[in-house]
């Protein structure tokens, strides 16, 4: 096994435990630090980590105007507003966790359509279905 193929069961796990804790952190953070810095320090965390990924893949960024425009849309609509209502709502008690969980699922099933429909190379097979209906029945 060489070493990329012995990091993906790593890589995995570890993105179960991050985004399975995000809402306790989001919630004892935000005793101590401002929703938008907590937030701030969560991408800023993420950026470093995605780019020492990069380096350790030798995976090149697309620099090209179409892809940073798509970067700045996805990060504004995907992360920045999302997780920035996320972060003051829970801060403010506006939001229940079964409330995020819905959205969640809305967004993660729009982004499983959208891509089915406008990348050639994503489509809906019967794996991804299964997939689909293992995290639908998580929750």
């Amino acid at each position: 096994m060489n070493n990329r193929n012995f990091l993906v069961p790593i890589l995995y796990l570890l993105i179960c435990l991050f985004w399975g804790s995000s809402w306790l952190v989001i919630k004892l953070s935000l005793k101590f630090i401002t929703p938008f810095i907590n937030l701030g320090l969560r991408f800023l965390v993420s950026a470093i980590s995605i780019s020492l990924v990069m380096i350790y893949t030798k995976t090149e960024l697309d620099l090209s105007s179409k892809s940073i425009s798509l970067y700045l849309l996805l990060g504004l609509f995907s992360y920045s507003i999302p997780f920035s209502l996320v972060y003051w709502a829970d801060e403010n008690n506006t939001i229940f966790a079964c409330i995020d969980f819905v959205r969640n699922c809305i967004h993660f099933l729009l982004s499983i359509l959208s891509s089915h429909y406008f990348c050639k190379e994503e489509t809906l097979s019967l794996n991804r279905i299964i997939g689909i209906l293992l995290f639908f029945s998580s929750g």
